[in-house]
């Protein structure tokens, strides 16, 4: 830690560990004390924004907690806990086919979540076997057991089939990547970052494995999305080179730091 005489330099990952602490102590008031913190200093970081979705959840802040879910899902339209969010939203507003809809596409991601199989099990009607794992749900677990050449290929079809959903071409862009073939992965995280520059796995694939323009390019939306990498590795569940950041606060917030932990 540095000190100065008006600002003091602490690392990122200290408030996010604070954060965490309190979230999993169930003290949710606490940890959004820090959370304005780090987002007055970083709008745009979205483990921050992750972390105040769940303690807006765990508040059952459901209206509010529809601005940051669409936050994530702009850069992130894989993100269960947005999509769960939205899911609920539509529950409460008696929009049942919706809120299927938003459920079924957070199982696409995380089918073995208690959760969201209760949320899809609740808002279906027709199904037989809501439950059911879908092409997507397999590929998605493929990507969690690291089985990368059979997750590019799920991906690579069901991107084909479904031209809309920018989530399945995200995960193929990492599948390729991790399955031995990072060139058509640069290609396609190209594409996907001109439509959208939003899109921080798209540009966590092309700083790993993109030429000098590339990770040049990627430099600034990752500062200011996921500057450490934490969102990505998670993400993608790849090891990835952690570059340790610290913020500049204020005195008093370096205060609060001390007595919040």
């Amino acid at each position: 830690m540095i000190r100065s005489t008006e600002r003091i330099t602490t690392p990122l990952s200290r408030w996010g560990k604070l954060i965490e602490g309190h979230i999993e102590s169930g003290q949710p008031n606490e940890a959004l004390v820090a959370i304005r913190v780090v987002l007055k200093h970083l709008p745009r970081h979205l483990c921050t924004y992750q972390r105040l979705l769940r303690v807006l959840w765990m508040q059952k802040r459901w209206g509010e907690g529809k601005e940051w879910a669409a936050r994530l899902l702009r850069a992130d339209p894989a993100n269960t806990l947005a999509w769960q969010t939205f899911a609920i939203v539509a529950e409460e507003q008696e929009q049942r086919a919706l809120a299927r809809s938003m459920w079924q596409r957070a199982f696409d991601m995380e089918p073995y979540s208690p959760e969201i199989r209760m949320g899809l099990s609740r808002t279906t009607i027709v199904a037989a076997n809501p439950l059911e794992l879908s092409e997507a749900a397999l590929a998605s677990l493929a990507i969690k057991t690291r089985q990368w050449r059979r997750a590019a290929k799920l991906y690579t079809n069901l991107a084909k089939s479904n031209q809309q959903r920018t989530d399945f071409r995200l995960r193929q862009v990492v599948a390729l990547w991790q399955g031995g073939a990072p060139r058509q992965a640069r290609m396609l995280a190209r594409q996907l970052v001109e439509a959208n520059h939003h899109l921080v796995i798209g540009w966590a694939v092309l700083n790993a494995v993109g030429d000098r323009n590339d990770i040049a390019l990627a430099l600034n939306p990752l500062q200011q999305m996921d500057p450490e990498g934490q969102y990505a590795r998670e993400w993608m569940h790849v090891d990835l080179p952690r570059a340790p950041i610290h913020l500049v606060v204020t005195e008093r917030d370096e205060q609060l730091l001390e007595r919040l932990g």
